[in-house]
């Protein structure tokens, strides 16, 4: 697995760890029908699963030894979300950006704005990109 850490002002992003899973399983499916989910691709709902599938499922994306498709967003050490991408159409060099902030307290506060900055700038200068997008 290759270790990323991008280091802001205010927000670091990392590659997640294996001790991260509960904290992660907690924040997705701890509370049902959570505030997040109605801004994350509300068209989606939110489907639970065991907390074994979702370990599965995300030590698989971790595992990738090239850039990572998922990383987590941290403030004072505190996991706080996530940042993603996904080839909309490799072909043509299109990729999609997401971003999920888990806690509302953490809204509005300039924290995702700083994730999305260190975030695109790292896929810039490690991706062959044509157009990025954001879609919510």
């Amino acid at each position: 697995m290759r270790k990323l850490l991008l280091t802001g002002k205010r927000i670091s992003l990392r590659t997640p760890s294996h001790d991260d899973l509960p904290i992660l399983y907690n924040l997705i499916y701890g509370v049902e029908n959570p505030e997040w989910k109605k801004y994350d691709a509300p068209y989606y709902p939110l489907e639970f699963c065991t907390f074994e599938k979702f370990s599965k499922r995300t030590e698989e994306r971790m595992n990738v030894t090239d850039v990572p498709s998922q990383i987590i967003m941290e403030y004072q050490g505190q996991i706080i979300g996530m940042v993603s991408y996904y080839w909309e159409d490799k072909r043509t060099r299109w990729l999609e950006i997401g971003i999920v902030i888990y806690s509302s307290e953490y809204w509005n506060g300039g924290f995702g704005t700083e994730a999305l900055s260190l975030w695109i700038d790292y896929l810039f200068e490690n991706l062959t990109i044509e157009r990025v997008g954001l879609t919510t």
